[in-house]
């Protein structure tokens, strides 16, 4: 299961599940990671022009460390 972001309450589904929960469900562990990577280069290649630039480096972060757990 996912880490939790606790900023992110606008993707939960039901109590205790995200989009996120359901993406990795889905897909194998390699797919999976392959898509946290995705997001996470796009967040660093958006810097600056959508969220404020502290918010991105969280989300960046935050796909990182999936990788990093499932990895």
């Amino acid at each position: 299961m996912a880490i939790r972001d606790p900023k992110s309450t606008h993707y939960e589904l039901y109590k205790g599940t995200q989009a996120i929960d359901v993406i990795e469900a889905a897909l194998t562990k390699d797919e999976f990671i392959g898509f946290l990577k995705g997001n996470a280069l796009k967040y660093q290649l958006r810097l600056g022009k959508k969220d404020n630039m502290s918010r991105e480096f969280e989300k960046i972060e935050f796909y990182t460390k999936e990788i990093e757990r499932l990895t």
